[in-house]
């Protein structure tokens, strides 16, 4: 029988031999997915206590071997989207909630966590939530649409499902509504692509765990490598070949970009899986060792007189950062329930009228993955509208 869980179903839409456990199966230890999981248990702890809980930040940033101020940063901001927009539209909610359903006919067994998830009799709607801290880089359709359908199982007696993607880091939220039967529909389809899938190796590879044994990927690889050993072989050519790409044809560019960050990731997840086997052979495997590195910061307060005698006040004031993110967590931490974001908000405008902001702008490579695959989704904003309108809408702002 074929185990399916909804957090792999994005990279099963784009390769279904992804969901495979033939060969070795190997996870990178990311950091961005422990932090990922520090954020959800202190926001699910919050949720089910409806309050913020004494030392959950740091414990969650213990057990996770996380940073404690960016678990803070996350878990504060996808509670204060709870608290002022999100909560409203979740009534009774069942906080991280274990579903699963079997399916005979396609020998397969979905089963998931969901964030949040509600019942509303009145309008015979299953509602869930599902808290995302990292990127919008990736398209979370179909694990809603199987979450969904995990709900409308949980209650049976339901019309509708209602699944809401909150973007923690950018205040936003994404919202699909789907009928029994369009679900019914869909899990069928899904459910039948899965047979004989064929490989479809790409960028998303580097998200597979069985990515060390695929023998496509293995061959996309050295497709790869060919690609840029002619590029290499172009010498002062290849700016020239670059900018005829970008005026002929963008979308090889784009295809460029996606096999040079898909060849890094491969690398850096040799690399990690490597240091994890020393790692686990106490630190020495032949020639190979993992050597501890002491670093020792500057605490400003105690070397700001030596530093000012050295460098001068202006020079010191240059160089001192002071994080926008770390100072909006203390006033958090100093404001009384409910003040939190407006005393932020307040310090900022503060700040920002005194010219003591400063505004740096950078340039980021990216893929638009939705202009690539062209998907079709409804939006709706997670406010008043959303529990009462269809499909249609556009993605707003979450109340942040």
């Amino acid at each position: 029988m074929l185990e399916l869980r909804p957090s792999r179903l994005p990279l099963a839409v784009l390769c279904a031999q992804s969901l495979h456990t033939d060969g070795i199966a190997v996870e990178s230890d990311d950091a961005d997915a422990r932090l990922g999981s520090a954020a959800h248990e202190v926001i699910a702890a919050r949720i089910t206590a409806g309050q913020s809980v004494d030392g959950d930040v740091s414990a969650a940033a213990t057990r996770w071997r996380v940073d404690h101020d960016d678990v803070g940063m996350l878990a504060g901001m996808a509670w204060q989207m709870w608290t002022t927009k999100l909560s409203t539209f979740f009534p009774d909610p069942l906080i991280e909630q274990p579903l699963d359903a079997l399916d005979a006919d396609f020998d397969m067994h979905l089963k998931g966590t969901a964030d949040v998830l509600s019942y509303v009799a009145d309008e015979s709607e299953v509602r869930g939530n599902d808290f995302k801290t990292g990127r919008v880089d990736w398209d979370y359709e179909a694990q809603q649409r199987a979450y969904g359908l995990l709900g409308l199982i949980r209650w049976p007696e339901a019309k509708t499902v209602r699944m809401t993607i909150t973007w923690v880091r950018s205040g936003r939220a994404e919202t699909f509504v789907w009928t029994r039967s369009d679900l019914a529909d869909w899990w069928h389809s899904f459910a039948k692509s899965l047979q004989d899938a064929p490989y479809r190796p790409g960028s998303h590879c580097s998200k597979c765990p069985r990515a060390f044994t695929c023998q496509a990927r293995t061959l996309a690889l050295r497709q790869s490598l060919e690609v840029f050993a002619n590029v290499e072989r172009m010498g002062p050519a290849v700016e020239q070949h670059i900018a005829e790409l970008a005026a002929t044809d963008p979308a090889q560019l784009a295809q460029l970009v996606a096999q040079a960050r898909d060849l890094t990731k491969f690398l850096e997840l040799t690399l990690e899986s490597i240091k994890a086997q020393v790692v686990v052979a106490g630190g020495t495997l032949g020639a190979l060792q993992v050597e501890e590195v002491t670093q020792r910061p500057i605490i400003l307060a105690r070397a700001w007189d030596a530093l000012v005698a050295k460098l001068g006040q202006e020079k010191v004031i240059e160089l001192a950062t002071i994080s926008k993110t770390k100072v909006s967590d203390e006033i958090k931490a100093a404001a009384g329930r409910g003040r939190k974001g407006k005393d932020v908000t307040e310090f900022m405008d503060a700040l920002d009228a005194k010219g003591a902001l400063d505004e740096k702008v950078i340039q980021k490579l990216v893929i638009n993955r939705r202009l690539e695959t062209n998907g079709s989704r409804s939006i709706t904003a997670t406010d008043e509208s959303a529990a009462t309108t269809g499909t249609a809408g556009a993605e707003q702002q979450a109340g942040v």
